[in-house]
């Protein structure tokens, strides 16, 4: 009771919640991209680096030949970012034939590691190394860059949630789907007549309009109508914007619909969907695919999370984050009004997504359900995967933006819960029968299965 009163003060939730991420991050911040694996990486050969303008990064300036950095402050700019990508950026050029180069970028690595290990645990990000042969001699080296570039995503302030709201209005249209037809009962008089009292006269079928003094008896005929009232049923499809959305970053990725027309015998399904910044194309797509009436009908209910509305990242506890939105609903208008609402009230804020919270409250809502269908962001890790162990239905997970690699996270997600993998171009039904030290390649990826988690191998 204790416990319960003190959480119910801000400040204690934000020691709590600090508490739990610091033992997320020993327990589960499992190292999937290693060094050695980094340093088997051939190196690109240019001239001379120079940082891509098209995406915010940070960069880590080191000096010629050294391991030191110079800026290890700027690190905390990444708090809470979406990693996309890596660069280890040095020069060819060498003072002595003794030099090692392989050693140095991996005491660069090492510093960067000890700065930021959460960088080495999502296998989504893409790492390169530049090799640069401009320069001849020390001094001209020295005007060089050298170090380790991070680049990512801007967090979504109100202009880019706006404009993401915005293209998923214009991606989805209020159409009448089929007509709703209800028939009322009208009874009505058709016939009034006077029979002849003498069988004989019935039998010829002799009727009279008026009673007379022999006290005829009075016939009244009814007839019974159904009256027919026709309403439209009316929902959203995905307009043709809808299946061309603006994907800068991942390419022309129809990942969601093209897993479920791969995978058609799927049913009584949950569906539960991540609708936090630059998932509105994805959105858009199970839009176009519950518009059909035979898919819709496969879905118990579907389940919305946005990691928190908007809460402060600091307050975000694992199991009790909330912004999960469920709808049971089988009419694709209602099914789009509780995604908007979901996408509306927050926009995931850190990098990090309560996949498995979300999760296990749709198994809650159907403990009867067959499978549980996750659409997921690639480049965001689970906060709250330390809860893996609860889910005993099969996860399978589509993975959006999976274009450049995958994240092991969702493979480990999958394995433990004898669910499956979905990208664009592959189902990976078997990942539950790997053993310990077995390999998988997906992709252009190689995975190993070491200590239950998938690590990156050559």
């Amino acid at each position: 009771m204790l416990m319960k009163n003190l959480l119910n003060y801000p400040a204690v939730r934000r020691i709590f919640a600090s508490l739990f991420t610091l033992a997320f991050s020993f327990e589960v911040l499992s190292q999937t991209v290693s060094i050695d694996y980094l340093l088997l990486a051939s190196p690109n050969i240019i001239s001379n680096y120079e940082v891509d303008k098209n995406f915010n990064s940070v960069r880590l300036n080191m000096p010629f030949s050294d391991d030191s950095i110079f800026n290890p402050g700027v690190i905390k700019n990444l708090q809470g970012k979406t990693i996309l990508k890596i660069d280890l950026v040095y020069t060819i050029f060498k003072e002595s034939e003794g030099f090692s180069q392989p050693t140095l970028n991996r005491n660069r690595l090492e510093r960067l590691r000890k700065l930021k290990p959460e960088l080495f645990s999502n296998s989504a990000i893409t790492w390169q190394v530049y090799a640069q042969n401009g320069c001849r001699d020390k001094e001209s080296c020295k005007d060089f860059f050298h170090g380790i570039v991070i680049y990512y995503l801007k967090t979504p302030d109100k202009e880019s949630l706006k404009a993401e709201r915005d293209y998923f209005e214009s991606t989805v249209e209020r159409r009448i789907l089929s007509y709703d037809t209800s028939y009322r009962r009208k009874t009505k008089i058709t016939e009034r007549y006077y029979q002849p009292i003498l069988k004989s006269k019935q039998e010829r079928g002799i009727k009279y309009e008026h009673k007379s003094m022999w006290n005829r008896k009075e016939i009244v005929k009814k007839d019974t109508f159904y009256i027919p009232t026709v309403k439209p049923v009316y929902g959203y499809v995905a307009s043709k914007a809808a299946l061309r959305p603006p994907m800068k970053l991942y390419g022309f990725d129809t990942v969601v619909l093209s897993v479920f027309n791969r995978n058609i015998k799927w049913n009584d399904m949950e569906v539960v969907m991540d609708v936090t910044g630059s998932m509105s194309p994805y959105t858009t797509q199970v839009v176009a695919w519950i518009a059909l009436n035979q898919n819709i009908k496969k879905v118990h209910s579907f389940t919305f999370f946005n990691d928190g509305d908007a809460k402060a990242d600091n307050s975000k506890i694992i199991g009790s984050t909330g912004g999960i939105y469920v709808t049971k609903s089988n009419n694709s208008e209602e099914i789009v009004g509780s995604m908007r609402t979901s996408m509306s009230k927050g926009s995931g804020g850190d990098s990090p997504e309560n996949n498995l919270e979300a999760i296990l409250l749709a198994i809650k809502n159907n403990p009867d359900c067959k499978e549980i269908i996750l659409i997921a962001d690639n480049m965001s890790n689970m906060r709250d995967i330390s809860l893996i162990s609860q889910i005993k239905k099969p996860v399978r997970v589509i993975l959006c933006g999976s274009n450049y690699g995958v994240n092991a996270e969702y493979m480990k997600l999958a394995r433990a819960t004898g669910g499956s993998l979905h990208t664009m171009e592959e189902d990976l039904y078997d990942l539950f029968q790997l053993n310990e030290g077995e390999t998988i390649t997906v992709g252009k990826q190689k995975f190993a299965v070491k200590g239950g988690d998938f690590v990156l191998e050559r």
